[in-house]
């Protein structure tokens, strides 16, 4: 694979793109381990459903969570984890962590609510290291 750029010059822009990633990651890290340590499960209920628009054709749907706290307060909030269509349906019972300081910071408990905040940046760290590998192997 070739670049329209010098190798040295996709060094130049590659590393620090991943270093800037790494940071990323390691906030996103920290923040999740922060999270689920303080967090506390529960049985939760799918309210409504909101849909928001990533582009033209792209739709992810937001549920809106209603559970009860250990403190037995009544809580309605929105997953920050959006889904495609089809995953969530309004009256579906959902496992919750929810932050017992802060209820309104839950998380619904699946694979992609825990990890696709850590995902995200591991992969855009990914991308310009091999961008960059690649660049070193050409310059042999």
């Amino acid at each position: 694979m070739t670049f329209p750029i010098s190798g040295p010059a996709v060094l130049v822009i590659c590393l620090p793109v991943a270093a800037l990633a790494l940071v990323w990651l390691a906030f996103a890290v920290r923040n999740q381990r922060r999270f689920m340590r303080k967090a506390r499960r529960t049985k939760g209920v799918v309210k409504s459903l909101r849909a928001r628009s990533l582009g033209r054709s792209s739709t992810l749907i937001f549920p809106i969570i209603g559970f009860v706290t250990d403190s037995g307060s009544l809580i309605s909030a929105e997953s920050r984890t959006g889904a495609s269509r089809g995953v969530y349906r309004v009256g579906q019972t959902v496992t919750v962590l929810y932050d017992p300081e802060q209820p309104a910071d839950m998380r619904i408990d699946s694979f992609s609510s825990r990890w696709v905040g850590i995902m995200i940046p591991a992969f855009v760290m990914l991308v310009p290291l091999v961008m960059a590998g690649i660049a070193v192997v050409g310059l042999k």
